[in-house]
């Protein structure tokens, strides 16, 4: 009857309207993936920093505060913006403004 009372009385607080604040910190850590830098390369004088994971997907954090990074699939290319607004494309069809980046 305790149990009743007590999911009444939560029903009743609307859970739902009150949104959740901070996802990340609801999630249990050992649910989340251990992933970790296979291989680096400091460029930072000229370029910025570069890196393999042990996935096999390769990224570089640009100079410039953007980022790239390009899939193990060897298709995709995931871009983030300085904004930290992101672009997905393929290496079929990058826009011609990430060329550079992309070599």
């Amino acid at each position: 009857m305790s149990l009743e009372k007590e999911l009444g009385n939560v029903l009743k607080s609307k859970p739902s309207m009150k949104g959740m604040k901070n996802m990340e910190e609801n999630t249990d850590p050992a649910a989340q993936p251990l992933i970790w830098v296979s291989k680096w390369v400091d460029f930072s004088n000229k370029y910025g920093f570069g890196y393999e994971l042990f996935d096999d997907c390769v990224g570089v954090m640009f100079n410039d505060f953007t980022r790239i990074v390009h899939l193990a699939n060897l298709k995709d290319v995931h871009y983030i913006e300085r904004s930290g607004s992101e672009q997905y494309h393929t290496t079929d069809h990058t826009p011609p403004a990430l060329e550079k980046k992309m070599k």
